[in-house]
């Protein structure tokens, strides 16, 4: 499992969506020069994108031995991953400004939809090599010949 790189990738991706249910989104200067933290709980569409994604990379993490289902659920969780980085985005444009400044844990979302790109990329390459032996070696039972 772990000398696999697609698993590194998932677990990398998984270390970093886990950082942010433990961290600030933004920081929200008051008037009176007080800081008030927001974090990644504070806002509804953030924590649910955010418990789908840690989720998804948990499942797709676990599911190794059943390949196409472990594939099946690295493409979902990209895309759902990929979402949350554009909310995220379209967030910082609309909503950046001197009061409100975002932490740089923002582009996490970003790196672990590449880092679950990968892993989905990965696990495609394992699939397929695993089919194309399937083949072979039905191929040499059906004729008689030996290696």
């Amino acid at each position: 499992m772990w000398q696999r790189v697609q698993t590194l990738y998932l677990l990398i991706s998984t270390v970093l969506l886990g950082i942010l249910c433990f961290s600030d989104v933004a920081t929200f200067v008051e008037p009176d020069g007080s800081l008030t933290p927001i974090t990644y709980w504070d806002k509804v569409v953030y924590w649910v994108l955010l418990s789908v994604c840690l989720l998804g990379n948990l499942v797709a993490l676990n599911t190794y031995k059943l390949m196409v289902l472990q594939m099946r659920v690295a493409t979902l969780t990209t895309l759902v991953t990929l979402g949350f980085a554009i909310v995220l985005g379209i967030d910082w444009v609309r909503l950046g400004s001197e009061q409100l400044t975002f932490s740089y844990n923002i582009v996490f979302p970003a790196v672990c939809t590449v880092l679950d790109a990968l892993a989905v990329r990965g696990i495609l390459h394992d699939q397929l090599m695993v089919e194309a032996a399937g083949r072979l070696r039905d191929h040499y039972r059906r004729t008689g010949r030996k290696k």
